[in-house]
């Protein structure tokens, strides 16, 4: 009997000798992985597995060590192991999630993260991976639901508050983006890429200024030619035509061949009135790019500008040769503005002192708004029921539109638009920094009879 529990004492303590040594070898992985030494961290674990293969930590490790390595498929096989061996191992499930993200198996990747929160609800890991894969896969509500819900776990991070932002920002929602973007900044001044989102959801909710401070930092502290376009393109919004003709110059000079940084300056020199030039570097686009068919409407608006109203319509027409009987709004757009240009060429509309009332902007912004709804060109019945009196409530964009109309082709303008609050939420800045907008100014500045 003694030499029973002698045995079973001697067998026991090499038991825990050989625990202990894993224990320590486990450890000496986590330092080669902080390290980023992917190369003997491996190794390491495939002594351990080769003594023992049910050490289900080391499979976790060994699918951690080859999905940062850059080895998705061989992480993947360890990974199922080590969840295979303890599944309720929360951590588990999450890495393996992440790892069939990178192999684009969206649904397997989800039911491990599911798994994961089922078995802890607040794994930031699985909450972090979750929402990343909502966030590009354009879910956006849902991840900002998962950073948020991480947000209470990990407290002042800014990361967090990046992912936040940027997942509001790519929903439309600028001004909560700027709250957590400013959240970001305030731990960490010098996020580079924060203060670029941040820069450009002022610039969309037409914060100029502000957008403008922010491109200024980033000038002094990480400049780039995206900056400066962008910066030239607020100038020109604040009438600071100068500068942003000098802001899109510099840029320009480097990327002359790049539509992101013709379009903006052909809308800068449009505004400054230098129309040749405007209509040069239209050119200058239509023949590197002559499939896009709304350069041929940009180039119709800058001949309608200039006066030449015969070669604007022939660009009009060009840029719906053999698609005239669609529907689509870009269509029906193009058909518009030849409609428009035909009140000008008969002498159906005249200049006005105060400005603003712009037909074309009434146009565009519907279309972009109501994709496929197609609008009547003689709206004068239709405007009626909304033309008198009833400026000051609120309508749907049709009929605002056809209360602008209206106006337009009686000459009933107001004197002061700004007492309009409706009408000017139609009326609404003209969107250069877009040439699907391409001519929502041509009749800037007139009204019809």
């Amino acid at each position: 009997m003694q030499k029973i529990l002698t045995i079973a004492c001697f067998v026991l303590a090499c038991l825990q000798a050989m625990a202990q040594n894993v224990a320590k070898r486990l450890e000496a992985v986590d330092d080669y992985i902080i390290e980023e030494n992917y190369e003997y961290a491996e190794k390491l674990l495939i002594k351990i597995l080769a003594k023992d293969n049910g050490i289900h930590q080391a499979h976790y490790k060994l699918a951690l060590v080859r999905w940062q390595d850059g080895h998705p498929k061989k992480a993947l096989e360890e990974a199922v192991i080590a969840v295979q061996q303890k599944p309720e191992e929360p951590n588990y499930h999450a890495l393996l999630g992440k790892i069939w993200v990178e192999l684009n198996e969206g649904q397997k990747a989800l039911e491990q993260f599911d798994a994961a929160l089922l078995i802890d609800s607040l794994l930031p890991e699985a909450l972090l991976y979750r929402g990343d894969y909502y966030f590009e896969n354009q879910y956006y509500q849902k991840a900002i639901r998962d950073y948020k819900t991480l947000k209470k776990v990990v407290s002042a991070e800014p990361q967090i508050y990046h992912r936040i932002g940027k997942a509001y920002k790519a929903d439309g929602q600028c001004n909560q983006a700027i709250s957590y973007f400013t959240k970001c900044l305030q731990i960490n001044p010098i996020d580079f890429e924060t203060r670029w989102f941040l820069a450009q959801c002022y610039f969309e909710i037409k914060q100029y200024t502000d957008a403008v401070f922010e491109l200024n930092q980033l000038q002094k502290l990480n400049p780039l030619d995206e900056q400066l376009c962008l910066r030239a393109q607020c100038y020109a919004w604040l009438n600071k035509l100068d500068l942003a003709k000098a802001d899109m110059l510099e840029a320009y000079s480097r990327h002359s061949d790049d539509i992101n940084y013709l379009i903006p300056y052909i809308a800068i020199e449009e505004r400054l009135g230098n129309y040749e030039h405007a209509l040069h570097l239209a050119d200058l686009l239509i023949a590197k790019f002559p499939v896009l068919r709304p350069l041929q409407v940009l180039k119709g608006r800058l001949l309608a500008l200039s006066g030449d109203y015969a070669k604007a319509e022939k660009s009009f027409r060009l840029a719906i040769n053999q698609i005239e009987e669609q529907k689509t709004p870009f269509v029906i757009e193009a058909k518009a503005y030849i409609n428009c240009l035909n009140w000008l060429s008969q002498g159906l509309v005249k200049p006005i002192a105060h400005g603003g009332c712009d037909s074309m902007a009434i146009y565009s912004y519907v279309f972009n708004q109501l994709a496929g709804n197609a609008v009547a060109f003689d709206c004068d019945k239709e405007a009626l029921p909304y033309f008198a009196g009833k400026a000051n409530e609120t309508h749907n964009l049709r009929q605002k539109m056809l209360l602008c109309l209206g106006m337009i082709k009686r000459n009933e303008a107001p004197e002061d638009l700004s007492n309009w609050p409706l009408l000017m939420q139609v009326l609404s800045p003209l969107n250069y920094q877009q040439f699907e907008y391409h001519i929502a100014d041509l009749l800037l500045h007139h009204v019809g009879e």
